[in-house]
This record gives structure tokens, sequence and C-alpha cells, in this order.
């Protein structure tokens, strides 16, 4: 897996502590809908994060029911607040291929 940050981002990172957590979240009312969460602090117990090694900040991963992406991109964003935002394989709001397309 390759992770991919902005300078931006790692600066922001770092300036926190050097860890980023990022994790998928299910919006509950609308059943398959998933987006990417990340956060310089834990979201929380209920989540099984996964080590990611190397890189400029030590990631934690918790992809939830999907596979480990080919590829994270983190960046900031924000003009009055800003935040981090991490995309999953270029997907804001990621699935599997296979729930696309499950001839595949």
């Amino acid at each position: 897996m390759q992770v991919l940050a902005s300078p931006e981002a790692v600066a922001w990172v770092r300036d926190r502590g050097g860890v980023l957590f990022v994790w998928i979240e299910s919006l509950r009312t609308q059943g398959r809908v998933r987006y990417v969460g990340a956060s310089t602090e834990s979201p929380g117990p209920d989540r099984t994060f996964r080590r990611m090694t190397g890189g400029d900040f030590e990631l934690f991963l918790d992809p939830g029911e999907l596979e480990l992406p080919e590829q994270i991109q983190v960046e900031v964003k924000g003009w009055r607040r800003k935040h981090l935002r991490a995309s999953w394989n270029g997907a804001t709001f990621p699935s599997n291929r296979r729930e696309l397309d499950p001839g595949q």
C-alpha cells in the first residue's frame, strides 16, 4: 500500500504528534454509503486499527469491511477551518470493486 501525503499534510500530522488515523465510516441511514475519516486523534476504542509501516508518519488504518487500498492520499483542506482529508484509491466514498461488479 502506498501513502501519498502532501507536504502540508505531513507537516500537519508531525506537528500534532506524528500519528494519523484513517478509517472507513458508514452512513447509518444510507446503507452501503461509506466515507473516509482521517484525524491525528483516535476516533475511539470501537475500531480495529492496523499499524502501517514506513512513510513520513505513523499510520493506523481501519479498513472496516473493505479490502486494503492500493493507495491512501492525504491532504489538508479548508480555508476557515483546516482539516485533514484522506481518499481511498482516489475516492472519498470508497467501495470494494466486487460490490460494483459482482461478476469479477
